[in-house]
Protein backbone atom coordinates (compact mmCIF):
# COMPACT_ATOMS: atom_id res chain seq x y z
CA UNK A 1 0.00 0.00 0.00
CA UNK A 2 2.92 2.22 0.81
CA UNK A 3 4.59 1.94 -2.37
CA UNK A 4 0.54 2.29 -4.58
CA UNK A 5 0.31 5.50 -1.95
CA UNK A 6 3.99 7.07 -3.68
CA UNK A 7 3.03 5.73 -7.11
CA UNK A 8 0.39 8.34 -6.90
CA UNK A 9 2.22 11.03 -5.63
CA UNK A 10 0.63 10.68 -2.18
CA UNK A 11 3.26 11.06 0.40
CA UNK A 12 4.26 13.42 2.75
CA UNK A 13 5.79 16.71 1.67
CA UNK A 14 7.42 19.59 2.95
CA UNK A 15 6.08 23.30 3.13
CA UNK A 16 7.55 26.45 3.73
CA UNK A 17 6.46 28.61 6.73
CA UNK A 18 6.84 32.68 7.20
CA UNK A 19 10.45 32.05 8.26
CA UNK A 20 13.71 29.61 7.76
CA UNK A 21 11.53 26.78 9.27
CA UNK A 22 9.63 24.10 7.69
CA UNK A 23 7.10 21.81 8.94
CA UNK A 24 5.23 18.39 7.50
CA UNK A 25 1.64 18.41 6.12
CA UNK A 26 -0.39 16.12 5.83
CA UNK A 27 -0.26 13.74 2.37
CA UNK A 28 -0.25 15.66 -0.59
CA UNK A 29 0.47 16.00 -4.03
CA UNK A 30 4.49 16.04 -4.79
CA UNK A 31 5.65 16.61 -8.04
CA UNK A 32 4.45 18.34 -12.08
CA UNK A 33 1.61 20.74 -11.79
CA UNK A 34 1.91 21.17 -8.12
CA UNK A 35 1.22 24.68 -7.29
CA UNK A 36 4.21 25.36 -4.41
CA UNK A 37 3.70 29.68 -4.20
CA UNK A 38 0.12 29.16 -2.49
CA UNK A 39 0.85 27.01 0.21
CA UNK A 40 3.42 29.22 1.52
CA UNK A 41 0.21 31.60 2.50
CA UNK A 42 -0.27 31.59 5.91
CA UNK A 43 -4.07 31.75 7.84
CA UNK A 44 -3.47 35.15 8.61
CA UNK A 45 -2.37 36.59 5.33
CA UNK A 46 -5.35 34.65 3.56
CA UNK A 47 -7.58 36.63 6.04
CA UNK A 48 -6.15 39.68 5.02
CA UNK A 49 -6.57 39.27 1.48
CA UNK A 50 -10.03 38.86 2.04
CA UNK A 51 -10.67 41.23 4.32
CA UNK A 52 -9.28 43.36 1.94
CA UNK A 53 -11.77 41.90 -1.14
CA UNK A 54 -15.03 42.32 1.45
CA UNK A 55 -13.96 46.47 2.12
CA UNK A 56 -14.36 46.80 -1.85
CA UNK A 57 -17.68 45.21 -2.53
CA UNK A 58 -20.27 47.62 -2.13
CA UNK A 59 -23.62 46.07 -4.16
CA UNK A 60 -23.75 44.99 -7.64
CA UNK A 61 -22.11 48.09 -9.29
CA UNK A 62 -19.42 46.77 -7.29
CA UNK A 63 -19.39 43.27 -8.15
CA UNK A 64 -18.90 44.09 -12.08
CA UNK A 65 -15.91 45.87 -11.17
CA UNK A 66 -14.25 43.14 -8.52
CA UNK A 67 -11.83 40.94 -9.56
CA UNK A 68 -11.54 37.17 -8.35
CA UNK A 69 -11.28 37.27 -4.13
CA UNK A 70 -7.81 35.42 -3.24
CA UNK A 71 -10.16 33.97 -0.73
CA UNK A 72 -11.90 32.27 -3.21
CA UNK A 73 -9.04 30.77 -4.96
CA UNK A 74 -8.65 26.78 -5.54
CA UNK A 75 -6.00 25.09 -7.60
CA UNK A 76 -6.70 21.77 -8.65
CA UNK A 77 -4.13 18.96 -9.71
CA UNK A 78 -4.46 15.13 -10.82
CA UNK A 79 -2.41 12.05 -10.56
CA UNK A 80 -2.95 9.20 -12.08
CA UNK A 81 -1.45 5.48 -11.80
CA UNK A 82 -2.64 2.01 -13.25
CA UNK A 83 -1.28 -1.05 -10.76
CA UNK A 84 -0.63 -4.25 -12.08
CA UNK A 85 -3.85 -5.72 -11.62
CA UNK A 86 -4.87 -3.41 -14.63
CA UNK A 87 -6.98 -1.39 -12.57
CA UNK A 88 -6.39 2.65 -13.29
CA UNK A 89 -6.71 5.43 -10.62
CA UNK A 90 -7.31 9.03 -10.84
CA UNK A 91 -6.63 11.51 -7.89
CA UNK A 92 -7.67 15.27 -7.62
CA UNK A 93 -6.43 17.37 -5.27
CA UNK A 94 -7.18 20.74 -3.73
CA UNK A 95 -4.81 23.50 -3.58
CA UNK A 96 -6.31 26.82 -1.23
CA UNK A 97 -4.85 29.57 0.77
CA UNK A 98 -5.39 27.71 4.08
CA UNK A 99 -3.12 24.70 4.58
CA UNK A 100 -5.50 23.88 7.52
CA UNK A 101 -7.80 23.42 5.17
CA UNK A 102 -5.38 21.44 2.36
CA UNK A 103 -4.69 19.63 5.08
CA UNK A 104 -8.65 18.13 5.67
CA UNK A 105 -9.27 17.99 2.52
CA UNK A 106 -5.60 15.64 1.70
CA UNK A 107 -6.46 13.32 4.73
CA UNK A 108 -10.23 12.43 2.86
CA UNK A 109 -8.66 12.16 -0.43
CA UNK A 110 -6.19 9.96 0.39
CA UNK A 111 -8.65 7.65 2.91
CA UNK A 112 -10.53 6.77 -0.40
CA UNK A 113 -7.68 6.62 -2.57
CA UNK A 114 -6.54 3.81 0.36
CA UNK A 115 -9.88 2.22 0.60
CA UNK A 116 -11.04 1.75 -2.51
CA UNK A 117 -8.51 1.19 -5.21
CA UNK A 118 -7.30 -2.00 -6.42
CA UNK A 119 -10.16 -3.93 -7.47
CA UNK A 120 -8.72 -5.55 -10.91
CA UNK A 121 -9.91 -4.35 -14.38
CA UNK A 122 -11.40 -1.57 -12.10
CA UNK A 123 -11.50 2.41 -12.38
CA UNK A 124 -11.13 4.60 -9.37
CA UNK A 125 -11.62 8.27 -9.45
CA UNK A 126 -11.21 10.37 -6.39
CA UNK A 127 -12.48 14.06 -7.23
CA UNK A 128 -13.06 17.35 -5.20
CA UNK A 129 -15.58 19.42 -6.60
CA UNK A 130 -15.87 22.94 -4.78
CA UNK A 131 -17.97 26.13 -5.50
CA UNK A 132 -17.92 29.46 -4.00
CA UNK A 133 -20.37 31.47 -2.12
CA UNK A 134 -20.34 35.23 -0.26
CA UNK A 135 -17.62 36.95 0.20
CA UNK A 136 -15.51 34.11 2.01
CA UNK A 137 -17.11 31.18 1.98
CA UNK A 138 -16.21 27.73 -0.32
CA UNK A 139 -17.81 24.35 0.15
CA UNK A 140 -16.09 21.18 -1.09
CA UNK A 141 -17.10 17.64 -2.06
CA UNK A 142 -14.19 14.87 -1.97
CA UNK A 143 -15.77 11.71 -3.81
CA UNK A 144 -14.42 8.21 -4.94
CA UNK A 145 -16.49 6.44 -8.22
CA UNK A 146 -15.46 3.26 -8.44
CA UNK A 147 -16.22 2.58 -12.27
CA UNK A 148 -15.94 -1.55 -13.34
CA UNK A 149 -17.57 -3.16 -16.82
CA UNK A 150 -18.43 0.47 -18.02
CA UNK A 151 -20.60 1.05 -15.01
CA UNK A 152 -20.70 2.99 -11.76
CA UNK A 153 -20.52 0.53 -9.10
CA UNK A 154 -19.62 2.31 -6.22
CA UNK A 155 -19.88 5.99 -4.94
CA UNK A 156 -18.96 7.34 -1.86
CA UNK A 157 -18.72 11.30 -0.43
CA UNK A 158 -17.85 14.18 2.48
CA UNK A 159 -18.38 17.43 2.22
CA UNK A 160 -17.09 20.62 3.96
CA UNK A 161 -17.68 24.10 3.65
CA UNK A 162 -14.95 26.40 5.13
CA UNK A 163 -15.18 30.05 5.84
CA UNK A 164 -11.67 30.98 3.71
CA UNK A 165 -11.14 34.04 6.20
CA UNK A 166 -10.36 31.97 9.56
CA UNK A 167 -10.59 28.05 8.34
CA UNK A 168 -13.64 27.62 10.82
CA UNK A 169 -15.82 24.70 9.39
CA UNK A 170 -19.29 25.97 8.85
CA UNK A 171 -22.21 23.78 9.48
CA UNK A 172 -25.96 23.37 8.89
CA UNK A 173 -26.11 24.96 12.28
CA UNK A 174 -24.22 27.91 10.94
CA UNK A 175 -26.59 28.89 8.75
CA UNK A 176 -29.95 28.51 10.87
CA UNK A 177 -30.55 28.41 14.81
CA UNK A 178 -31.29 24.97 16.27
CA UNK A 179 -35.27 26.49 17.05
CA UNK A 180 -35.85 27.73 13.35
CA UNK A 181 -38.76 26.20 11.42
CA UNK A 182 -36.27 25.36 8.51
CA UNK A 183 -35.74 22.20 9.95
CA UNK A 184 -39.48 20.97 9.20
CA UNK A 185 -39.04 22.97 6.18
CA UNK A 186 -35.63 20.99 5.54
CA UNK A 187 -37.33 17.71 6.28
CA UNK A 188 -40.26 17.38 4.48
CA UNK A 189 -38.04 18.50 1.52
CA UNK A 190 -35.53 16.17 1.72
CA UNK A 191 -38.67 13.19 2.59
CA UNK A 192 -40.00 14.67 -0.79
CA UNK A 193 -36.84 14.21 -2.78
CA UNK A 194 -36.29 10.31 -1.46
CA UNK A 195 -40.36 9.15 -2.13
CA UNK A 196 -39.80 10.90 -6.14
CA UNK A 197 -36.58 8.94 -6.78
CA UNK A 198 -36.67 5.99 -8.68
CA UNK A 199 -40.26 5.60 -8.60
CA UNK A 200 -40.42 1.53 -9.34
CA UNK A 201 -37.94 0.77 -7.08
CA UNK A 202 -39.78 1.67 -4.02
CA UNK A 203 -38.04 3.74 -1.09
CA UNK A 204 -36.57 1.79 2.08
CA UNK A 205 -38.86 3.81 4.53
CA UNK A 206 -36.80 2.59 7.87
CA UNK A 207 -33.41 4.14 6.63
CA UNK A 208 -35.40 7.07 5.89
CA UNK A 209 -36.55 7.72 8.81
CA UNK A 210 -33.93 7.34 10.92
CA UNK A 211 -31.87 9.74 8.47
CA UNK A 212 -33.77 12.43 8.73
CA UNK A 213 -34.16 12.48 12.65
CA UNK A 214 -33.40 15.53 13.75
CA UNK A 215 -29.60 15.38 14.72
CA UNK A 216 -28.72 13.19 12.01
CA UNK A 217 -30.20 16.14 9.92
CA UNK A 218 -27.77 18.73 11.65
CA UNK A 219 -25.07 16.37 10.53
CA UNK A 220 -26.40 16.07 6.89
CA UNK A 221 -23.71 16.34 3.90
CA UNK A 222 -24.27 19.39 2.32
CA UNK A 223 -22.58 21.98 -0.37
CA UNK A 224 -23.47 25.78 -0.69
CA UNK A 225 -23.28 26.97 -4.46
CA UNK A 226 -24.09 30.45 -6.12
CA UNK A 227 -28.05 30.40 -5.22
CA UNK A 228 -28.73 27.02 -3.49
CA UNK A 229 -28.01 24.85 -0.75
CA UNK A 230 -28.08 21.35 -1.76
CA UNK A 231 -28.41 18.35 0.96
CA UNK A 232 -26.61 15.12 -0.26
CA UNK A 233 -27.24 11.37 0.10
CA UNK A 234 -25.84 8.12 -1.04
CA UNK A 235 -29.09 6.34 -3.16
CA UNK A 236 -27.53 2.84 -2.10
CA UNK A 237 -28.87 3.24 1.61
CA UNK A 238 -32.49 3.92 0.37
CA UNK A 239 -32.61 1.90 -2.81
CA UNK A 240 -31.23 -1.37 -3.28
CA UNK A 241 -28.39 -1.73 -6.36
CA UNK A 242 -28.18 2.20 -6.71
CA UNK A 243 -24.96 3.98 -6.52
CA UNK A 244 -25.95 7.69 -6.99
CA UNK A 245 -26.09 10.36 -5.16
CA UNK A 246 -29.34 12.12 -4.31
CA UNK A 247 -29.27 15.75 -4.78
CA UNK A 248 -31.78 17.81 -2.67
CA UNK A 249 -32.13 21.24 -3.21
CA UNK A 250 -33.00 24.23 -1.49
CA UNK A 251 -32.98 27.72 -3.11
CA UNK A 252 -31.89 30.67 -1.32
CA UNK A 253 -34.59 32.73 -1.83
CA UNK A 254 -36.87 30.27 -0.21
CA UNK A 255 -34.60 30.15 2.88
CA UNK A 256 -33.23 33.84 3.46
CA UNK A 257 -36.44 34.17 6.23
CA UNK A 258 -34.68 31.97 8.62
CA UNK A 259 -30.79 32.01 7.89
CA UNK A 260 -28.68 33.96 10.44
CA UNK A 261 -27.25 37.33 9.57
CA UNK A 262 -23.76 35.68 8.68
CA UNK A 263 -25.12 32.93 6.25
CA UNK A 264 -27.24 35.41 4.83
CA UNK A 265 -24.04 37.77 4.29
CA UNK A 266 -22.61 34.69 2.59
CA UNK A 267 -25.09 33.85 0.08
CA UNK A 268 -26.33 37.10 -1.02
CA UNK A 269 -24.79 36.64 -4.23
CA UNK A 270 -26.76 38.97 -6.04
CA UNK A 271 -25.52 41.61 -3.83
CA UNK A 272 -21.59 40.58 -5.01
CA UNK A 273 -21.72 39.15 -8.36
CA UNK A 274 -23.04 39.25 -11.85
CA UNK A 275 -24.56 35.55 -13.31
CA UNK A 276 -24.76 33.21 -16.09
CA UNK A 277 -25.63 29.92 -16.97
CA UNK A 278 -23.36 27.12 -19.08
CA UNK A 279 -25.37 24.77 -21.06
CA UNK A 280 -24.13 21.81 -23.46
CA UNK A 281 -26.37 19.91 -25.64
CA UNK A 282 -26.40 16.67 -27.77
CA UNK A 283 -23.72 15.05 -25.62
CA UNK A 284 -22.48 12.90 -24.09
CA UNK A 285 -19.69 12.55 -26.54
CA UNK A 286 -16.32 11.54 -26.48
CA UNK A 287 -14.86 15.02 -25.06
CA UNK A 288 -17.91 15.02 -22.42
CA UNK A 289 -15.27 13.04 -19.32
CA UNK A 290 -12.70 15.63 -20.20
CA UNK A 291 -15.38 18.62 -20.19
CA UNK A 292 -16.14 17.56 -16.59
CA UNK A 293 -13.02 17.28 -15.55
CA UNK A 294 -12.60 21.33 -16.17
CA UNK A 295 -15.79 21.98 -14.98
CA UNK A 296 -14.62 20.37 -11.80
CA UNK A 297 -10.97 21.97 -11.75
CA UNK A 298 -13.07 26.03 -12.38
CA UNK A 299 -15.48 25.47 -9.64
CA UNK A 300 -18.42 25.50 -12.23
CA UNK A 301 -21.68 23.90 -12.31
CA UNK A 302 -23.36 23.58 -15.36
CA UNK A 303 -26.85 21.90 -17.10
CA UNK A 304 -26.47 19.63 -20.06
CA UNK A 305 -29.36 19.08 -21.98
CA UNK A 306 -29.42 15.35 -23.31
CA UNK A 307 -31.86 13.35 -26.04
CA UNK A 308 -33.21 10.89 -24.79
CA UNK A 309 -32.14 8.10 -26.56
CA UNK A 310 -28.23 8.80 -25.41
CA UNK A 311 -29.26 8.27 -22.35
CA UNK A 312 -29.21 4.57 -21.81
CA UNK A 313 -26.01 4.25 -23.85
CA UNK A 314 -23.90 6.68 -22.15
CA UNK A 315 -25.91 6.10 -18.45
CA UNK A 316 -22.64 6.52 -16.32
CA UNK A 317 -21.61 9.31 -17.78
CA UNK A 318 -25.43 10.92 -17.47
CA UNK A 319 -24.99 9.46 -13.45
CA UNK A 320 -21.83 11.56 -13.59
CA UNK A 321 -23.11 14.76 -14.66
CA UNK A 322 -25.31 14.95 -11.87
CA UNK A 323 -23.59 13.32 -9.06
CA UNK A 324 -21.16 16.16 -9.76
CA UNK A 325 -23.61 18.59 -9.19
CA UNK A 326 -24.81 19.58 -12.84
CA UNK A 327 -28.59 19.50 -13.71
CA UNK A 328 -29.68 17.51 -16.79
CA UNK A 329 -33.05 18.59 -19.07
CA UNK A 330 -34.33 16.69 -21.52
CA UNK A 331 -33.15 17.14 -25.87
CA UNK A 332 -36.22 15.95 -27.14
CA UNK A 333 -35.96 11.81 -27.68
CA UNK A 334 -34.18 12.01 -31.04
CA UNK A 335 -32.03 14.45 -31.89
CA UNK A 336 -34.49 16.15 -34.90
CA UNK A 337 -37.13 19.00 -35.60
CA UNK A 338 -40.28 17.06 -34.37
CA UNK A 339 -42.16 19.14 -36.73
CA UNK A 340 -44.47 16.91 -38.86
CA UNK A 341 -44.81 14.51 -36.05
CA UNK A 342 -48.57 13.68 -35.21
CA UNK A 343 -49.73 15.30 -31.93
CA UNK A 344 -49.63 11.92 -29.54
CA UNK A 345 -46.13 11.31 -30.68
CA UNK A 346 -44.84 14.33 -29.90
CA UNK A 347 -46.69 14.06 -26.68
CA UNK A 348 -44.68 11.02 -25.46
CA UNK A 349 -41.43 12.24 -26.02
CA UNK A 350 -41.45 13.96 -22.68
CA UNK A 351 -42.45 10.58 -21.15
CA UNK A 352 -39.62 8.61 -22.53
CA UNK A 353 -36.99 10.61 -21.85
CA UNK A 354 -38.35 11.14 -18.56
CA UNK A 355 -38.72 6.97 -17.95
CA UNK A 356 -34.62 7.28 -19.24
CA UNK A 357 -33.66 9.73 -17.31
CA UNK A 358 -35.57 8.29 -14.08
CA UNK A 359 -33.91 4.74 -14.53
CA UNK A 360 -30.18 6.31 -14.94
CA UNK A 361 -30.26 9.29 -12.61
CA UNK A 362 -33.59 8.57 -10.37
CA UNK A 363 -35.58 11.75 -11.04
CA UNK A 364 -36.85 12.78 -14.36
CA UNK A 365 -36.23 16.89 -15.63
CA UNK A 366 -38.56 19.89 -15.34
CA UNK A 367 -37.64 21.14 -18.79
CA UNK A 368 -36.74 20.33 -22.79
CA UNK A 369 -34.69 22.26 -25.20
CA UNK A 370 -35.66 21.75 -28.47
CA UNK A 371 -32.92 20.30 -31.10
CA UNK A 372 -31.69 23.40 -33.29
CA UNK A 373 -34.57 25.81 -31.10
CA UNK A 374 -37.37 24.56 -33.03
CA UNK A 375 -40.19 24.15 -30.14
CA UNK A 376 -42.57 25.20 -31.79
CA UNK A 377 -44.01 22.02 -32.53
CA UNK A 378 -43.48 21.02 -28.69
CA UNK A 379 -45.64 23.99 -27.45
CA UNK A 380 -48.27 23.84 -30.32
CA UNK A 381 -49.29 20.09 -28.93
CA UNK A 382 -48.53 21.03 -25.73
CA UNK A 383 -46.12 18.42 -24.93
CA UNK A 384 -46.21 19.69 -21.25
CA UNK A 385 -42.64 20.70 -20.65
CA UNK A 386 -41.13 24.06 -20.00
CA UNK A 387 -38.94 25.08 -23.12
CA UNK A 388 -34.88 26.34 -22.41
CA UNK A 389 -33.66 28.35 -24.84
CA UNK A 390 -30.51 30.91 -25.05
CA UNK A 391 -29.42 34.38 -24.86
CA UNK A 392 -25.74 33.65 -26.27
CA UNK A 393 -24.75 31.23 -28.63
CA UNK A 394 -20.96 30.87 -28.15
CA UNK A 395 -20.80 29.55 -31.83
CA UNK A 396 -18.84 26.41 -30.79
CA UNK A 397 -20.78 24.79 -34.00
CA UNK A 398 -23.11 27.21 -35.25
CA UNK A 399 -22.92 28.96 -37.65
CA UNK A 400 -18.77 28.28 -37.57
CA UNK A 401 -17.60 25.23 -36.15
CA UNK A 402 -14.08 25.84 -37.15
CA UNK A 403 -13.77 28.63 -34.44
CA UNK A 404 -10.96 28.14 -32.45
CA UNK A 405 -11.15 27.81 -28.44
CA UNK A 406 -9.80 31.27 -28.23
CA UNK A 407 -12.27 32.75 -30.32
CA UNK A 408 -15.20 30.59 -28.79
CA UNK A 409 -14.31 32.25 -25.23
CA UNK A 410 -13.66 35.54 -26.72
CA UNK A 411 -17.68 35.54 -28.42
CA UNK A 412 -19.25 34.75 -24.90
CA UNK A 413 -16.93 36.91 -22.94
CA UNK A 414 -17.71 39.64 -25.50
CA UNK A 415 -21.97 38.95 -25.54
CA UNK A 416 -22.07 37.81 -21.60
CA UNK A 417 -25.03 39.91 -19.82
CA UNK A 418 -26.03 39.00 -16.13
CA UNK A 419 -29.05 36.49 -16.49
CA UNK A 420 -27.72 35.39 -19.69
CA UNK A 421 -27.67 31.42 -20.55
CA UNK A 422 -25.03 29.90 -23.16
CA UNK A 423 -25.32 27.74 -25.55
CA UNK A 424 -22.48 25.44 -26.11
CA UNK A 425 -21.72 21.35 -27.24
CA UNK A 426 -20.31 18.61 -25.54
CA UNK A 427 -19.62 17.10 -28.57
CA UNK A 428 -17.41 19.58 -30.08
CA UNK A 429 -13.74 17.51 -29.69
CA UNK A 430 -12.40 20.90 -27.83
CA UNK A 431 -15.41 21.93 -25.75
CA UNK A 432 -13.16 21.79 -22.91
CA UNK A 433 -10.50 24.20 -23.87
CA UNK A 434 -12.87 26.72 -24.47
CA UNK A 435 -14.77 26.02 -21.31
CA UNK A 436 -11.37 26.58 -19.45
CA UNK A 437 -11.03 29.82 -21.18
CA UNK A 438 -14.49 30.67 -20.38
CA UNK A 439 -14.69 29.84 -16.89
CA UNK A 440 -11.25 31.80 -16.14
CA UNK A 441 -12.50 34.98 -17.79
CA UNK A 442 -15.94 35.76 -16.25
CA UNK A 443 -14.79 34.77 -12.98
CA UNK A 444 -11.72 36.93 -12.72
CA UNK A 445 -14.08 39.59 -13.97
CA UNK A 446 -16.75 38.89 -11.49
CA UNK A 447 -19.52 36.49 -12.52
CA UNK A 448 -20.75 33.12 -11.18
CA UNK A 449 -21.96 30.49 -12.84
CA UNK A 450 -25.63 28.97 -12.06
CA UNK A 451 -27.39 26.08 -12.99
CA UNK A 452 -30.53 26.38 -15.16
CA UNK A 453 -32.88 25.91 -12.29
CA UNK A 454 -30.99 28.30 -9.95
CA UNK A 455 -31.03 31.05 -12.26
CA UNK A 456 -34.73 31.09 -12.43
CA UNK A 457 -34.52 29.92 -8.66
CA UNK A 458 -32.93 33.79 -7.59
CA UNK A 459 -35.98 35.89 -9.34
CA UNK A 460 -38.47 32.85 -7.90
CA UNK A 461 -39.24 32.40 -11.41
CA UNK A 462 -40.89 29.07 -11.85
CA UNK A 463 -40.97 26.60 -14.96
CA UNK A 464 -44.47 26.16 -16.29
CA UNK A 465 -45.14 23.99 -18.81
CA UNK A 466 -45.21 25.03 -22.45
CA UNK A 467 -43.89 28.30 -21.34
CA UNK A 468 -40.66 29.59 -23.56
CA UNK A 469 -37.43 30.42 -21.44
CA UNK A 470 -34.64 32.34 -23.27
CA UNK A 471 -32.65 34.25 -19.97
CA UNK A 472 -33.40 35.44 -16.30
CA UNK A 473 -32.25 39.14 -15.79
CA UNK A 474 -34.36 40.17 -13.30
CA UNK A 475 -36.95 37.96 -13.43
CA UNK A 476 -37.18 38.62 -17.40
CA UNK A 477 -36.93 35.48 -19.00
CA UNK A 478 -37.80 36.93 -22.73
CA UNK A 479 -35.99 36.75 -26.23
CA UNK A 480 -33.04 39.31 -25.92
Amino acid sequence: MKNFIEALGLRPKPRQGLGPWTHWGAWGIWGAGARGPCRVWAEPRAFLACLAAVVVFSGVSGAAEQKYRACHRVEMTRTGVVPENGSAVSVWRADTCLDSVDDELGALTDNYAALYAGGAGSRLDVGVAHSRTGTSWLSFMVSARVTLDGKIRTTAFTTRTYDMNTGERVTLRTLFEEQSAVWGILEAGVRKAFLRHYPDLGCNTRAMEQMLRRENLYRADFTLHGMSLILHYPASRLFEGKSSIIQVPFYYPELYGHMTARAFEQTDNKRYYRMVSLTYDDGPGAATPRLLNVLMEKGVRATFFISGSNIGKHASLVQRERDEGHAVGGHNWLHTDAGGQPTHAIRAIRRKVDEALTKTTGVPSAYNRAPYGRYEPLVASEAAWAIVQWSVNAGDLYPKSSRSPEAVADLVAEQAEHGDIILCHDTHPRCDLYTGMIADRLQNDGWLFLTVDEMFAKDRVPFLNNLVYYRCAEGDFSEK
